[in-house]
Formats: C-alpha cells, structure tokens, sequence
C-alpha cells in the first residue's frame, strides 16, 4: 500500500504540474495573439496620424525603468500612458481623433496590480483592446533625417513628433513558461504625414 500510495502521489504531482503548463502556455500563446492584432491596430493608427493633438500621463522615471528594464539610453527619458492624435480614415473619408489610454484595471489573483490599453474614437465610448498588463507606454520622437537619431519629447511639443515608440510589458510568465518579461509588444514607428512635410 506505501509503494502504492508513493506511486500514484508522484503520478498526481506530474499531472498536476502538466496541467500547470499547459494552461500557463495556453495564457502566453493567447496574449502573444492579441499584443499581435492590437499591434497591427496601433501600426495603422500610428502611420494615419496627421497630428499629435494632447499628450498625458507622463511616468516617473521609476515606472518606466520597470518597462525599459536595464535600459539606459536617454531615448525613453519621456513616456507617457495617453495620447491624442488626428489620424485618416481607412476609407479616405476624412480624420478622425483618436484616443490611446493605459488604465488601472483590477488586480491579478495573486494581487498584482493590472492595467488595460483603451482606444477611444471621436469622444465615443472607449474600448480595452489589451488587457492583463503590467505597464505600457508612449514615447514621442523628432527623429533626424541624416542620422536617424531619435530625440524623445516633453508633452508641449507635439508639434514636433514625427515618430512615437509604443511598449507593452505582460503580466510576469508562469514559473515553467520559459523566457524573460521584455516588452513584448513594442515598436518605434516613423510617422507618415508629419515626415512628408519637413
């Protein structure tokens, strides 16, 4: 019966810990699906943008150390959780504003703080289109045409912003989910219209 009961405990531990796994692999596959839709989402808004109208919510430089870790270039000196910006219709029809938000929402089960990305559309009611993150930000660029050097900006100038870095950084990984907790989503994209008129 002891030999017994010592099999069927270490047959129950490694079902159990499969299980684990599986549905912690199940949770990265599904985020690393959405971060990939809500990129493409953000790739088209950003390379439609006519005008950087409001820039909000700048980070301490705390917070973004916890997105940008080990990260010292001066680059994300200023990162903000929001922004406003005119961007074309899909349909050629005309601009429509929209709006870009990092919020509290709810904790995680072991009491972690979580945030979502909203996008809202011309004032309507705004909608996560990312969930279940640690942090996330903006940062807004004039970016030299002879060097490609990016130079990050205060929220007064958005006149200036011809390029804008978006980083996502998810939930931490499931301890037998393998890999490092980097941005997973993030990008530094070079505005079309601001470009073509300098």
């Amino acid at each position: 019966m002891t030999i017994f009961v010592l099999a069927i405990g270490a047959v129950m531990s490694t079902f159990i810990g499969t299980l684990r796994s599986t549905h912690a692999l199940s949770d990265a596959i599904d985020w690393n699906a959405r971060s990939r839709f809500v990129q493409e989402r953000l790739l088209f808004d950003l390379r439609a943008v006519t005008k950087v109208t409001t820039i909000d919510s700048q980070m301490a430089a705390s917070e973004v150390a916890k997105v940008f870790e080990n990260y010292s270039g001066s680059e994300v000196s200023h990162c903000f959780r929001s922004f406003t910006a005119e961007v074309n219709e899909y349909s050629g029809t005309g601009t429509v504003e929209i709006t870009y938000t990092l919020v509290d929402d709810g904790t995680t089960p072991a009491g972690k703080p979580k945030k979502a990305l909203l996008r809202q559309k011309n004032g309507e009611t705004a909608r996560k289109v990312l969930t279940n993150l640690q942090d996330g930000c903006f940062t807004f660029y004039t970016r030299k045409k002879d060097t490609g050097t990016l130079t990050s900006l205060a929220s007064s100038k958005t006149a200036d912003v011809n390029a804008i870095r978006f980083a996502f950084l998810p939930q931490g990984r499931a301890p037998l989910v393998p890999g490092t907790n980097d941005p997973s989503c993030s990008a530094v994209v070079q505005l079309r219209y601001p470009s073509y008129k300098k």
